[in-house]
């Protein structure tokens, strides 16, 4: 009987983890796909490709060694992207925000969001006097669209 669970639990941890990402090599992605990305990157090596939830995320830094996430659908058109920017690369509205509520907090992680044209922000921050860590999700008003 404990083998048997033992299997059914790690046929089950399998079964989710095939689902939420898989690894591609770059010929398994589709012609369109890869152009639309060449096209809009074309500085970029080392590109790591994943099939998610049934869209061909890129994962790839550029020449200043920053992180890049892109999602394209199978005929190439853009879905969504998160770079990892400056902190100086906020909008005004965002930086203010943090000045004003989150100035015992030092910025880890920036990243600029984009879907359906609008851009965002991904911010990970750290208390400068404890082990606290927030995560913020700005829009470019500097509203909190999310807060972990």
């Amino acid at each position: 009987m404990k083998i048997l669970n033992l299997f059914l639990t790690s046929a089950f941890i399998l079964a989710v983890v095939s689902v939420h990402a898989q690894d591609l090599s770059e010929n398994d992605v589709p012609n369109a796909v890869r152009s639309a990305f060449s096209q809009e990157f074309p500085e970029t090596s080392q590109a790591e490709w994943e099939m998610e939830k049934g869209n061909y995320k890129v994962e790839f830094n550029t020449t200043n060694n920053f992180e890049n996430e892109v999602w394209y659908d199978a005929s190439g058109k853009f879905i969504r992207s998160e770079r990892q920017v400056f902190a100086n690369d906020l909008p005004m509205d965002v930086l203010s925000k943090i000045r004003t509520e989150y100035r015992d907090y030092s910025m880890d992680d920036v990243k600029e969001v984009v879907v359906n044209g609008k851009k965002s922000y991904k911010l990970e921050l750290s208390a400068r006097k404890s082990d606290k860590e927030i995560k913020l999700h700005f829009d470019e008003q500097g509203n909190i669209l999310k807060s972990k």
